[in-house]
This record gives C-alpha cells, sequence and structure tokens, in this order.
C-alpha cells in the first residue's frame, strides 16, 4: 500500500496516518532508495503532540505537513478505533529507530543524530556497535542547552548535510524538535 491509500484519521484537527511498524520502515527505505536525496520528514507523537497542535495552529501546520505522522501513543488509536479502523497498533519511535537498525546493517545506511545530551549520545554509539555493528553513524551533535544563534544553526546544518545521513534523528523533545526539522 502506498503512502497517499494509507488510511488516516483526523485527532483534533490533525491528520495521522494509520500505519504499522512495517509500513512506516518501508516508506523510510523507499525513500532512501529512491536517490532523491529529498529531505522528508516523520512525526511520530502521541496524546502530548496533538494536544500542542489543537493549541497552536502553526505547530499543526507543521506536523500536517510531515510526510508521515505515527501514531506514538494510545489516542489516536483509540480514536482511529472509534471511527472504524479496527487494526491500528501504537508504533514508538524506539520501536521504529530498532527496526530501522535491524534494515540498515546489511544495506549500508546510515544515521545522523542530533540532540539530547552527549552521554546519551556516546551511550547510544555503544548500544549500537554492540546491536548493530552494521549501521554506519554519519555524525552525532548535542546541541548546548539554550536557543542557537542563527550562524550556529547553519553550522549544524551545513554539517549534518555534509555528512549525507541516510536519516536524521532528532531529540530536541516535542514540540522543538519539529519546529527545528520544518
Amino acid at each position: 500500500m502506498s503512502l497517499a491509500e494509507t488510511p488516516r484519521v483526523r485527532v483534533l484537527d490533525s491528520r495521522v496516518h494509520l500505519v504499522s511498524l512495517q509500513q512506516t520502515l518501508d516508506e523510510m527505505e523507499r525513500w532512501i532508495k529512491s536517490g532523491t536525496r529529498q529531505c522528508r520528514r516523520v512525526t511520530v507523537t502521541g496524546f502530548h503532540g496533538l494536544w500542542e497542535a489543537h493549541q497552536d495552529a502553526a505547530l499543526r501546520e507543521i506536523l500536517n505537513s510531515a510526510e508521515l505522522w505515527v501514531p506514538d501513543g494510545i489516542a489516536p488509536v483509540w480514536v482511529a478505533r472509534l471511527k472504524g479502523h479496527g487494526r491500528v497498533a501504537r508504533v514508538s519511535g524506539a520501536e521504529i529507530m530498532e527496526g530501522f537498525f535491524k534494515r540498515a546493517d546489511p544495506r549500508g545506511y546510515s544515521s545522523y543524530f542530533y540532540g539530547d545530551r552527549e552521554e546519551t549520545l556516546a551511550a547510544l554509539r555503544r548500544s549500537l556497535e554492540t546491536k548493530h555493528p552494521g549501521h554506519r553513524v554519519a555524525g552525532a551533535f548535542s546541541p548546548p542547552f539554550r536557543a542557537l544563534t542563527p550562524e550556529e544553526d547553519e553550522a549544524i546544518v551545513a554539517q549534518i548535510n555534509a555528512a549525507k545521513p541516510d536519516v536524521l534523528w532528532v531529540g530536541l523533545g516535542m514540540p522543538k524538535q519539529d519546529r527545528w526539522i520544518y
């Protein structure tokens, strides 16, 4: 099933795709294999993101413009089931990452990690080296816990672009990460 054919549900005026983990990973891989290097966004959030978007029209527009909004929470799943979509399940960001790493190992896909603390990024690298030794880490950056200057932001974006990762994982917390990605 293509993304255009994927069922969606409206929750508090936000559009959530009713996708499984497998469909999410398949779509990500389709984007990588396309070779276009076009930036595409996956929003992975549950009720917190839905509520933030409900209260902030600009954020709602950002989240709704993502190519894929994955239901990482039970609220969108319940609403979908109430609207007749019985086979919907929660898909967590951690499951997406783990599934992607498993696919990336034999295919040589790479990741760049932006956000969180240096210690967390170092622990993630160690875990990848142990559990997914074939996964390529294109880079990682822990930004300071303050607003970046426009020059700093441009520099990190240039660094990420130069690394040419297949996937950029952003961990700045909702809604900061979604605004930054947009």
